[in-house]
């Protein structure tokens, strides 16, 4: 079975005796390139034991073309791939949030920031800094943020306690 644009050599379905081998390959037509077989294998060519029924699938993959790009759409530009999420806190004694990383463009990706950050050099309710949004406005700590490009999101603490921040 193929995945993309190609094919597998040899049969693609066929009856072989338990415990042959059979060499097998995947075929990738013209403008494709084979990428791998679904069980990891990055060999085009390779030679598999039978020892049940098994079903083999190749991924193959659209190759770039080969002309000039039109202006704009130059590697790198607007059409991207992967995005970054940054997550920061807004005081440097704050745990980092959670979630951040390189992503599939569009993918959707859980944050997390701390209910409460503790400041060492004071004591008592002074050193307690409650979350209490995020840089985009969104006031929910935990929360699912969709990734269309790549973006930094500040975690805000503010200390209830104290008036001269």
């Amino acid at each position: 079975m193929k995945i993309g644009n190609g094919l597998v050599g040899s049969s693609a379905e066929q009856d072989i005796v338990e415990g042959t081998s059979v060499q097998i390959q995947a075929i990738a037509e013209s403008g494709a390139s084979f990428q791998r077989w679904f069980d990891g294998n990055t060999n085009a060519t390779r030679t598999v034991t039978v020892n049940e029924d098994m079903e083999l699938q190749a991924v193959f993959i659209q190759n770039e073309p080969a002309e000039d790009p039109e202006p704009g759409n130059e590697p790198g530009g607007d059409e991207e791939e992967f995005v970054t999420l940054t997550l920061r806190a807004n005081v440097d004694f704050a745990d980092t949030p959670t979630g951040g990383g390189t992503f599939a463009k569009g993918a959707t990706t859980f944050i997390s920031a701390a209910a409460e950050a503790i400041d060492p050099s004071r004591s008592g309710n002074e050193a307690t800094y409650l979350f209490s949004s995020w840089s985009d406005g969104v006031t929910e700590r935990e929360r699912n943020i969709v990734l269309d490009s790549t973006m930094t999101l500040t975690a805000f603490y503010q200390n209830p306690y104290l008036y001269d921040e």
